[in-house]
């Protein structure tokens, strides 16, 4: 009779689990329009009465686990407002978001977050919530990583001024 012993039939589970969670892309495909209205809802703001725009990038591959897929984003959002006829930017935020959504009926929707918020996230924080692979996103040490950083940031400004500039001249037709 061939006995399994206790620890090995433990591990070869732990195997088994550990298989059923997969990295995947970064963004699980249909999953843009949940994401974007949930940042845009939750890390957006405005002081000037003006309107928030929101865009995000993946900072590492999704996780997929318990259910739910986890996604790791850097989110920049910028209010924009109109001064007489000039596009001017108001207050904005800046800040990695960790965002579990579930995929139910055809479409996702977000369950839960993690937002860092503005300040820079402890070590400890970023070490929690990220998987390695973005460490370095959230907290660059070298130049080359503090490039990247400041790279990241031009394109999602970038992105979010052309979404602003869409939005009023739409307004102005």
């Amino acid at each position: 009779m061939n006995r399994v012993h206790p620890v090995l039939a433990m591990f070869s589970s732990l195997v088994m689990l550990a298989s059923c969670q997969t990295e995947h892309l970064a963004m699980p495909l249909g999953s843009s329009e949940a994401v974007s209205t949930y940042v845009l809802e939750r890390v957006g703001l405005t002081s000037n009465e003006g309107q928030a725009f929101c865009a995000y990038e993946p900072l590492a591959d999704m996780h997929e686990a318990g259910g739910h897929v986890d996604v790791y984003l850097w989110v920049l959002c910028q209010e924009y407002y109109l001064n007489g006829e000039t596009l001017e930017l108001g207050t904005g935020t800046s800040m990695p978001v960790v965002l579990a959504l579930e995929h139910t009926g055809g479409t996702y929707s977000v369950v839960a977050d993690t937002i860092q918020g503005e300040v820079s996230p402890s070590k400890e924080l970023v070490r929690a919530y990220f998987p390695p692979s973005a460490w370095a996103s959230v907290m660059p040490n070298s130049d080359q990583e503090v490039v990247e950083f400041n790279a990241r940031i031009d394109r999602l400004e970038s992105r979010v001024r052309e979404q602003a500039l869409a939005a009023f001249a739409s307004r102005s037709e």
